[in-house]
């Protein structure tokens, strides 16, 4: 009797308990319900309702594609664009808050006790001494073993496998590593295997580091030293990922940026409200199967798609380019002739075998049109600095007077016309074509006899606003005819 009253209650328990009944399951978390969403449709929702605000979206699509771009490193490309979102306000950067968390797991770098390989349950504060020994005893081996020694590549790879070990057991792993987390004073650069690291500018003592050594140092980013896979020396690749206010964005900082030789694209926005989180963790998880994946590695195009928008937007990045410092041509370009093969394997990632080819085509022609307008648009954003800027050959030779003059109305306030004439000793023409051009490119109002230096927000806004910077159509929408929720143009209509 007390046996068949035991079993009839562990029965009843196990069908009250059992969560793959649906009769007994408990509701189903508000977090699965989101990851349940087809990706596509999150892709999709991202790009058009991330933001009530289209240059946000434009961003923050923008941002997207270049991160998956990072996550995957150099199976795609050699070369990896760097990301620098530039906001207008102080505070939190919605979208990098974002980003930080696709590209940037915390509990990635954490040091923590191994449960297996070599130096499994190995104590941390023991691991450098391990990463030392490690060290020491392959180099002495020399960095190319006698062919058919056996024995030595036995102990070499030993004595590899024993370093990356001790290394996640002090430092963690992970393709991306928190700035001022980075170097190690006698390994130089920390990485995997792969010698390839996304540096996150997380937090201020991030960017304050960030910003110094790329201006003393450039060198840690442009060609950073550590130790390789064999152990000995070697040149490792990093790409930047993070966001900087306008107190540090400085003149001497892009042009930084634009003389290194690197892809570096720093993108200027004025978003001053969370994301709408509805898709974010799709996203997420999507981030997380992606850089998983296998691809071939990509080339640049020859050609751009044949597109009339396209080609306007080409031959502004080129207008641009044509001014700026020459380094910055080559990856920049690279980077344009390669994105639409990026855009195609995101896409191609995110939909399954039930989407149908319109959606498919509807969904690269706005992740692509959205990160290609985003990119030159950064790039025209260096004119802020007067880089860029093409005064024409009447005022070339004022540049320097010009520049001083943009410097004097941002620090001191509003000037009178003739008070430019009297500090700066210049022509009352030459004045009057330094300020045409400095209006035409937004960077000052002119207000009958008085001249007043543009905000950096009133700046960003006319960018996106631009004629020349038309906004991108719909694409996606065109595909759902019927839906009740249509955007405005989306975009950045």
């Amino acid at each position: 009797q007390r046996r068949f009253e035991r079993t009839l209650y562990r029965s009843v328990s196990n069908a009250l308990l059992n969560p793959f009944d649906p009769s007994s399951a408990p509701p189903v978390p508000e977090l699965f319900k989101q990851l349940d969403h087809p990706l596509h449709e999150a892709l999709a929702g991202f790009i058009h309702g991330c933001s009530p605000d289209p240059t946000t979206r434009t961003v923050a699509t923008t941002a997207l594609t270049l991160s998956l771009w990072q996550l995957q490193g150099h199976a795609l490309t050699p070369e990896l664009p760097s990301l620098l979102l530039i906001r207008a306000d102080a505070g939190e950067d919605p979208i990098d808050t974002f980003i930080r968390s696709l590209v940037y797991n915390p509990e990635d770098n954490k040091a923590r006790v191994q449960t297996a390989g070599p130096f499994m349950y190995g104590p941390i504060d023991q691991a450098a001494k391990a990463m030392e020994t490690a060290v020491g005893i392959r180099r002495q081996l020399g960095r190319h073993t006698t062919p058919g020694n056996a024995g030595k590549k036995i102990e070499a790879r030993t004595a590899e496998e024993m370093f990356r070990a001790a290394l996640r057991t002090a430092h963690g792993h992970g393709r991306s590593r928190c700035y001022s987390k980075a170097w190690h004073p006698d390994y130089g650069l920390l990485t995997d295997s792969d010698d390839q690291l996304i540096l996150r500018l997380n937090d201020d003592e991030d960017r304050a580091g960030f910003c110094a050594d790329f201006l003393d140092q450039p060198e840690k980013i442009v060609i950073p030293k550590g130790v390789g896979a064999d152990l000995f020396p070697t040149t490792k690749t990093v790409c930047i990922s993070g966001a900087l206010g306008t107190e540090l964005w400085t003149q001497k900082l892009a042009r930084r940026a634009l003389t290194c030789g690197k892809p570096f694209f720093a993108i200027p926005h004025t978003a001053g409200s969370p994301l709408d989180p509805e898709y974010l963790d799709v996203l997420r998880l999507f981030a997380l199967t992606w850089k998983q994946k296998s691809f071939l590695p990509i080339h640049a195009g020859i050609r751009l798609p044949p597109d009339q928008w396209v080609r306007n937007y080409h031959t502004a990045l080129r207008k641009r380019l044509a001014v700026l410092a020459l380094p910055a041509e080559f990856p920049t370009l690279q980077v344009i002739h390669q994105l639409a093969e990026i855009c195609e394997l995101i896409v191609s990632a995110a939909c399954g075998p039930d989407v149908s080819h319109e959606e498919v085509v509807a969904l690269f022609q706005d992740l692509y049109r959205h990160t290609l307008r985003g990119l030159v648009i950064g790039m025209a954003g260096y004119t802020w600095f007067g880089m860029g800027l093409s005064l024409g050959p009447e005022c070339e030779p004022l540049y320097a007077k010009g520049m001083k003059i943009l410097g004097k109305l941002r620090n001191g306030g509003e000037l009178s016309k003739s008070d430019l004439l009297k500090n700066f000793h210049i022509k009352k023409d030459e004045r009057d074509l330094l300020l045409q051009r400095f209006s035409e490119e937004n960077l000052v109002h002119v207000d009958g006899r008085h001249v007043v230096a543009t905000s950096y927000r009133e700046f960003v806004e006319r960018l996106y606003a631009s004629e020349e910077f038309p906004p991108v159509e719909n694409f996606w929408q065109q595909t759902r005819p019927h839906d009740d929720d249509t955007e405005a143009g989306d975009a950045s209509v």
